[in-house]
């Protein structure tokens, strides 16, 4: 699917826009053109699937990443600048709080993408919702997700 997707991005940076190899503006063009590909993949895919377009948050989750992406770059490049070194061997606490920041950045996209979705599987929770509560409850069972709580 990568190529289906990056391909084409890749067409229209280098050979329409003619932007220059190296630079962040070609690297954001293509990192904002991939996923803006993605999210209308996944659009087709679930507006097929019974998603009503007006409800569908998966072009905003995949648009999403690609702010991440840069917001991230910027962090690490304004954390690295005044380090010298050859090579630098990351703090473990630095590894925590990226990890940190991706497990909030999900927490806070995926339940716009995953929720329309959720209607579509008879009431088995789709995470973020209960990964427990579809593991214990019978098929019988109507499960109440955290959007009715």
């Amino acid at each position: 699917m990568k190529d289906r997707i990056y391909t084409p991005s890749k067409f229209i940076v280098d050979d329409v826009l003619g932007l220059p190899k190296g630079t962040l503006l070609r690297r954001y063009a293509l990192i904002w053109l991939t996923f803006i590909m993605s999210g209308l993949f996944h659009i087709v895919g679930e507006v097929g699937a019974g998603v009503f377009f007006s409800e569908d948050g998966s072009f905003f989750f995949y648009t999403a990443q690609a702010a991440a992406i840069m917001v991230e770059d910027l962090v690490v490049y304004l954390w690295n600048r005044n380090d010298n070194s050859e090579k630098r061997v990351t703090p473990r606490w630095e590894a925590w709080v990226g990890r940190l920041w991706v497990f909030l950045w999900m927490a806070w996209v995926t339940p716009g993408w995953f929720y329309p979705m959720n209607r579509l599987t008879s009431g088995i929770p789709v995470l973020p919702y209960s990964p427990a509560r579809a593991i214990l409850s019978s098929n019988n069972l109507t499960i109440t997700t955290a959007v009715e709580l």
